[in-house]
């Protein structure tokens, strides 16, 4: 038996022991959970705090007060989404260690359970270190939108056509990621290019930090340069063109706030 299986095996053995040995067994059982789960908090306090917090979250949100405020929703879900990977995380940090604890009682008796408490030694430092890492302090704005701005640089109309590009492979990156994207403003070129291009790139729902488009997209601005043979050239002569890209944070999924902005060229 494994997983929940294993669990109930234990707890079978220990009702039969206690109906032998009366009260005994099961005082001993208790004391031994408590002092895992106070070694456990011991280890990781930083997560119980989480935990806590992340119950009296979903508690306030079932309060018909919050229910009926959308702002407070909005700021409850956000808060509620970044907890939600140390609490997972940490759930699966604690019933990693209670299988090895319940495989570690049978394996005298059990070939079966002590072939499972080694595969689950052999896990348990994977599962703390993913704790670890949920823990690790996040930008407080990864989880929000992204106003992304494209503008063609030197190089003419072959600037335009590489911005016409970089246009193409943002949108289709964001739509890979199930992100919605609006434009919000285009200067078309009659090539197909792009003088300049405005983007809002929106995550659906309340996405956890690590995959708001802030998170994905703050590294992306700068100046990009390219060298290639362009579309309108007819001897086949290679040209450099440039664009720049700058992103914006936005506080909401339709308000934005002032920009931090970094260059980006093609």
């Amino acid at each position: 038996l494994y997983g929940n299986g294993m669990r109930e095996e234990r707890y079978e053995r220990t009702a039969h022991t206690h109906d032998e040995c009366g009260h005994k067994a099961d005082s001993h059982g208790a004391q031994r959970k408590g002092t895992q789960d106070h070694m456990a908090d011991e280890q990781f306090p930083a997560a119980l705090t989480a935990l806590e917090e992340y119950r009296n979250i979903e508690q306030q949100m079932a309060q018909p007060e919050a229910a009926s405020n959308p702002d407070t929703m909005r700021k409850l879900g956000r808060r509620h989404a970044q907890l939600a990977g140390i609490v997972t995380a940490y759930r699966q940090y604690r019933a990693l260690a209670d299988d090895l604890e319940a495989a570690r009682e049978m394996a005298a008796d059990d070939a079966d359970f002590a072939a499972e408490a080694k595969r689950l030694e052999d896990e348990l430092p994977a599962a703390q270190e993913r704790l670890r890492t949920a823990l690790i302090p996040r930008d407080p704005d990864d989880a929000r939108d992204v106003i992304m701005e494209i503008k063609a640089g030197t190089g003419g109309e072959e600037a335009a056509l590489f911005a016409g590009d970089l246009l193409r492979m943002y949108t289709r990156y964001a739509e890979k990621r199930g992100w919605s994207v609006t434009v919000q403003s285009e200067n078309a070129t009659e090539l197909g290019g792009v003088k300049d291009v405005q983007l809002a790139i929106r995550a659906k729902g309340t996405p956890a930090p690590e995959d708001g488009v802030w998170a994905s997209l703050k590294y992306e601005g700068g100046v990009h340069r390219v060298q290639r043979i362009p579309v309108t050239e007819s001897q086949g002569r290679i040209q450099a063109c440039s664009c720049s890209r700058k992103r914006t944070r936005t506080t909401t999924r339709s308000r934005s706030i002032p920009r931090t902005s970094r260059s980006t060229s093609s």
